[in-house]
């Protein structure tokens, strides 16, 4: 895949496929959350959506290793109470959200069974348009330009910048995002890539490689 190709690319199954052997296990994971987030209100299940929160947190290493195999247990639980003769839209809402914690070490197999059982919660064409975030849009706000990584300079990484950073992602406030551009321009960031990023319209959802860079995490 070459840089033109993957900044079009609108097949994110062949996108999670050029990844496959470089993508981190915390970016495959909190992508696969991000799907689920897309169709957050189709996971009308307290434990998806709770699965999905636990994926979220395993995957910054806050929450522990028995955290994440007792959701997955009461996962499968639930799951075999419901019905896969009649292919019951719950099975989808059970399997995209264990897919964000079935593997203690995400990989692109996992995130792509959570990215198409979100998918296929939405039943009609306009399913992107309705769900509100395209998942190709999302891989790339997560992994960035693959073919053009920014080299961030620490002298950026001010206690200003930190702070606004950490607040950011800890409350899922994205929309704050382009304030911590102009704390960045203010540390003698003039990185258009990540500036602009920043300041862009998104999508944004956890593990966006601007924020993450700021963050120190990968």
């Amino acid at each position: 895949m070459t840089e033109a190709e993957w900044l079009d690319e609108t097949d994110p199954t062949k996108m999670l496929e050029f990844l496959s052997s470089s993508g981190s296990p915390r970016k495959f994971r909190l992508y696969a959350c991000a799907c689920c987030r897309i169709v957050w209100k189709r996971l009308e299940f307290a434990i998806c959506q709770h699965i999905v929160e636990v994926s979220e947190r395993y995957a910054d290493g806050v929450a522990t290793e028995d955290e994440r195999l007792a959701v997955c247990i009461m996962n499968n639980s639930m799951l075999k109470g419901v019905s896969r003769t009649n292919r019951d839209p719950r099975v989808n809402a059970f399997l995209a959200s264990r897919a964000t914690a079935y593997h203690n070490d995400a990989t692109y197999v996992s995130a792509i069974e959570a990215q198409n059982n979100s998918h296929r919660l939405i039943a009609d064409e306009n399913w992107q348009t309705r769900a509100g975030l395209p998942f190709s849009e999302i891989l790339r706000d997560i992994f960035g330009n693959l073919f053009r990584p920014v080299a961030f300079d620490p002298a950026w990484r001010t206690s200003t910048a930190i702070s606004i950073a950490e607040g950011i992602y800890n409350d899922r406030a994205f929309d704050r995002l382009p304030i911590l551009a102009d704390a960045l321009q203010d540390a003698g960031c003039e990185n258009a890539d990540l500036l602009n990023h920043l300041r862009g319209e998104g999508p944004h959802v956890k593990g966006c490689w601007a924020l993450d860079l700021v963050l120190g995490k990968e």
